[in-house]
């Protein structure tokens, strides 16, 4: 891959991050030394900044990364990590406009007591098209699915909430 392409690519995918909660200031920075020919210094940044704010990427996204850190020869240790926090199939990652919106649905269904009750949490990706699905990041770390019921319950059993160690791709 030419360098031009390469460019193009690396602000492409910088792009996506972007728009599925990579920060404007990091985005800032990586995309200055990436018109500045720091192609491979901006790629390595933006590998550790997708890795140190714990973003959830399409598994096509992680892809065109590892596919442009070969062709710029990076150290596969830059974007190894990433494939463990893609998302295939089933869940579709959720960009930050979506993602906030639902938070603000979760945090109004969420009572007292309920597991989730004093967290707080990120979504970060929906499992298939109706929504009701979505899995959440805990302030702590962990992982949660959680069944959205659209309405407020006072029962802390509402809305459903699984604690999970991946997402299963299958499902």
């Amino acid at each position: 891959m030419d360098h031009e392409a390469a460019n193009r690519q690396l602000l492409w995918a910088l792009e996506q991050c972007r728009s599925f909660g990579l920060p404007r200031e990091d985005y800032l920075s990586i995309s200055a030394l990436a018109h500045y020919n720091e192609r491979v210094v901006a790629f390595e940044n933006l590998c550790v900044q997708l890795f140190e704010h714990d973003l959830v990427l399409p598994r096509e996204i992680v892809e065109v990364i590892a596919e442009l850190g070969e062709s710029m020869e990076v150290a596969r240790s830059y974007w190894a990590s990433l494939s463990s926090a893609a998302v295939d199939s089933a869940w579709t990652p959720l960009p930050i406009d979506v993602a906030t919106s639902v938070e603000r649905e979760l945090a109004r269904e969420v009572s007292s007591g309920h597991v989730l009750d004093g967290h707080v949490v990120r979504v970060i990706a929906r499992r298939g098209d109706d929504g009701d699905d979505v899995a959440v990041r805990l302030d702590d770390g962990r992982l949660c699915v959680v069944h959205l019921t659209w309405k407020r319950d006072s029962s802390p059993e509402w809305p459903r909430c699984e604690f999970v160690a991946m997402l299963d791709p299958r499902e």
